[in-house]
């Protein structure tokens, strides 16, 4: 009997000393003093890439700096893998599945992806789900996540954008006295904030005036006749849920034809680089929005985060800093908060159940979140950024709407 027990506690220490992600069954586990592994996926290629000098510091600048200055999750460490989805689905499913089963991932993450990756998350979102770990993303659709017990949206999701941005357009830009219109590719995920903007519009007793769905494939002659057709109605205000590139083709469609209205957008889209801030301005043309966003602008950085620059100048001296890796740094204080809160016995449920139980997660620069066990999207306000061509950057407006 003795050999049996001493047989059984010698499986039961192996099993424990096996490393996170060792298999793609049962629940994982982070022994004391070992590395929490995290994979994300993100757009290095495809249609619209994040800059490559960026993506390095942005997936790992936070947890360098934890190094640094000697501190630890719980006594662990994070290490980062770092994959690219080239901003197709199929390939953010295989890489998900590799980060999974040859990396050991605890869990799983799209953060540095931006509006037009939410597809590639819904994929990666049901990768982690079948092999019983978390996902954690930025905030976009519902339709594909919100049946996943393990996935997480760290900010507003793209319908509740929707809503908030047309309370926004009836509040802040007087859309009861103004002609309003809508701009957006005609897919399921951005139909989502949309169809909400246009019912809470109409819940607020304001027109929507002009609204028009465009294929994804759109381009200049497409962005021309709609600027067209919203300076002929009178728009004045324009809720563009579309591409980058896209967006801009509209703007310098609109400049040709002296047409000035206040833009406006949810995000991460526009807003992940001051490059959109340039090309809008073409030179110094108008550029006036309102823009919704997770992340402050990074301009502003030193009012929300006074130790970025810090790890900037220790970890990655000649740069990048820039826009991209604000957000790397800023989504990774988040996670490393939901972390905590899960104590120092870290396994997969444990990370759940403590997740969905801690108050008021908030680390000052994303707005604070409340999950339930019933409520994986615990975001509620955003930032509010605009544009200044005087200097071609965002600026945030409001901390918080």
């Amino acid at each position: 009997m003795r050999a049996f027990s001493r047989s059984v506690c010698s499986v039961l220490a192996l099993l424990l000393l096996v490393p996170a992600g060792a298999s793609g069954e049962g629940e994982r586990r982070v022994p004391p003093g070992k590395p929490i592994v995290i994979g994300l996926h993100a757009p290095v290629t495809g249609a619209v890439p994040l800059p490559s000098q960026s993506l390095g510091p942005a997936s790992d600048i936070y947890w360098k700096w934890l190094r640094h200055q000697g501190m630890t999750i719980h006594g662990r460490n994070v290490k980062i893998v770092l994959k690219n989805d080239n901003g197709n689905p199929q390939q953010a499913r295989k890489v998900c599945r590799e980060m999974v089963n040859e990396n050991g991932a605890f869990l799983l993450a799209g953060v540095l992806q931006n509006s037009s990756g939410s597809v590639q998350s819904e994929e990666c979102a049901e990768v982690a789900e079948n092999a019983g770990i978390s996902y954690i993303s930025l905030g976009g659709t519902t339709a594909g996540v919100k049946d996943l017990s393990n996935h997480f949206a760290i900010s507003m999701t793209f319908r509740a954008q929707g809503r908030l941005l047309a309370d926004y357009f009836v509040e802040k830009m007087k859309a009861r006295s103004r002609n309003n219109g809508s701009v957006s590719f005609n897919t399921p995920h951005n139909l989502e904030a949309t169809r909400a903007f246009r019912n809470r519009l109409k819940d607020r007793k304001a027109d929507l005036d002009v609204e028009r769905l465009i294929a994804r494939t759109a381009g200049a002659s497409e962005a021309q006749a709609i600027a067209t057709e919203l300076q002929a109605t009178g728009v004045e205000n324009v809720f563009v849920f579309t591409s980058p590139t896209f967006f801009i083709q509209l703007l310098q469609a609109a400049d040709n034809l002296n047409y000035e209205p206040l833009w406006s957008g949810i995000g991460p889209s526009v807003t992940t680089s001051d490059e959109h801030v340039r090309m809008a301005c073409n030179g110094g043309a108008p550029f006036r929005g309102r823009f919704f966003s997770p992340i402050p602008a990074f301009e502003d950085r030193r009012d929300f985060d006074r130790t970025f620059d810090l790890a900037m100048t220790a970890i990655y001296p000649t740069g990048p800093k820039d826009n991209v890796v604000w957000q790397g740094w800023s989504t990774a204080k988040q996670i490393a908060e939901m972390l905590r809160a899960t104590g120092p016995r870290l396994t997969t449920r444990r990370f759940i159940s403590g997740v969905e139980s801690a108050d008021n997660l908030r680390t000052g620069i994303l707005p604070a979140l409340d999950f339930t066990p019933k409520d994986h999207f615990g975001a509620s306000k955003t930032h509010v950024l605009v544009p200044r061509c005087s200097d071609e950057r965002w600026h945030t407006r409001a901390k918080k709407f």
